[in-house]
């Protein structure tokens, strides 16, 4: 037989043991506790989207999975505990309700969004 011929059986037989290997079997995954979105705290503290509630070394968080920036795949675990969720929310509030404050205020003196003059143009 030539090198060709013998290459090509060769070939076959190892396609068919692989095929006939029974796949390994699966790794037992740690069960995960179930994500909450947009469920309640039993303080009444709405948990945001993404965050998981789980123990964490005896003490209830709630945990999500940041990226890290400038990587695809890299990720960092971020915990809180209720009390720092709420801290959380409650200074994105007050961030939103200052810059709508302050919105509002050029709104009322100039009668044009910011940004835009009472012609309606862009600019000064």
């Amino acid at each position: 037989m030539d090198a060709i011929t013998k290459s090509f059986i060769l070939g076959a037989a190892a396609l068919l043991v692989a095929c006939a290997t029974p796949a390994p079997a699966p790794v037992a995954q740690p069960a995960l506790p179930a994500t909450v979105d947009a469920g309640t705290t039993p303080g009444g503290l709405k948990i945001p989207e993404g965050y998981v509630k789980g123990l964490v070394n005896g003490e209830v968080r709630y945990c999500r999975n940041d990226m890290n920036t400038g990587s695809r795949v890299m990720r960092t675990q971020v915990c809180l505990t209720e009390l720092q969720l709420k801290e959380m929310q409650e200074n994105s509030e007050n961030f939103l309700n200052d810059v709508q404050g302050r919105y509002g205020l050029i709104r009322s003196v100039t009668g044009a969004p910011p940004g835009m003059s009472s012609t309606g143009g862009m600019g000064h």
